[in-house]
Parts: C-alpha cells; structure tokens; sequence
C-alpha cells in the first residue's frame, strides 16, 4: 500500500512540474529571439558609426560579400568594395556638395520604429532615420527617411544582404521642384 500511495505521489508530482518542463523549450526560444533582437540593434547602430566615421571597410563588412545597397537617390551598390567605397565616401556625399571632410563637420544616424520580422536566420527589418549634421555649429536635421532590410544571420552574426534606402527629404525635394514647373 505504501509503495502505490508512493507511486501515486511520484505521478502527481511529474503531472504538477510537467508544464514547466514543456515551457522551459518556449523561454528558450523566447531568450534566442530576444538575443537575435539585440544583435539586430547592435548592428543597426554599428552601421551608423561606420558611417558617420567614414569608416569605409567597417560599412562593407556589415553586409554579405554580395551585398546590396540600394541608396537614397537610386544609385545602387553591389558587392564589398563597391559598398566599401560609398561608405568611405560619406562625409562628401552627407553635405551635399564636394567639401573636404572637415568643412562637413560632424553627422550622426540616429534610427527609431524599428520593426523585425525575424525568421530563423533570416529577417526583414524596416525603421526610421535621421541625419542630424553639426557642420555650422548648430545640430540640424539634414535628411530623413526610412531603411527596408533583408537581413541573414551567418556565424552567430546577423548581416545585411539588402539595405533599401529610403531618402524622404529627397523626394519632397523633387515634388516641390515638380510643382514649380
């Protein structure tokens, strides 16, 4: 009698910590994603660095070997020395005319709304952004406009195999130009 009044103890304890054991697989899961989350972000906020320092080597590595960038004007880049080159070019080109570096002055990207779609190792990812120059002294908003990204995760690490540049402030430029014709 004690060992089937055991037996049953034993049963009722494996049924009561069972929903445990099945949700330790979904916490796990849920703690990936979170990680994936923040490597995401991370890599987000290395682009702007890279950017903002002209830093063109880091820029190209943040995407795959045969990367896209497709950037705000249309102009499309394929491939690491390609993106490379825009990237080390970005002071220039951040100040909308051909200035020595020093005469841009200081840019930041600054991102915000990001939304991701994560699905295993790949992810779709969209957000806001701003860029904010300090050439004259006074911090300015330069431009703004939206990122649309195809990301893959190879090696523990998530990187771009597309970056759709979205230039808004440009395309209220052409409308107002447009409108004056």
């Amino acid at each position: 009698m004690l060992k089937l009044i055991a037996a049953g103890g034993l049963a009722a304890l494996v049924l009561a910590a069972a929903p445990a054991f099945a949700a330790a697989p979904a916490q796990a899961q849920a703690v990936n994603d979170l990680h994936d989350r923040q490597l995401i972000l991370d890599l987000m906020a290395d682009y702007g660095f890279a950017l903002d320092d002209s830093d063109g080597e880091a820029y190209a590595n943040l995407f795959t070997p045969d990367g896209v960038l497709i950037a705000g004007g249309g102009e499309e880049f394929h491939g690491h020395d390609a993106i490379k080159r825009m990237g080390a070019s970005t002071g220039q080109r951040q100040s909308g005319s051909t200035p020595t570096p020093p005469a841009v002055g200081p840019i930041h990207h600054l991102f915000s709304n990001v939304s991701m779609k994560i699905n295993g190792d790949t992810a779709a990812v969209r957000a806001y952004w701003v860029v904010v120059n300090g050439h004259t002294g006074t911090a300015v908003i330069q431009s703004m406009g939206r990122y649309d990204d195809k990301l893959v995760k190879r090696n523990g690490r998530w990187v771009y195999t597309q970056r759709r540049i979205i230039n808004e402030t440009l395309q209220a430029a052409a409308a107002r130009a447009a409108e004056k014709k």
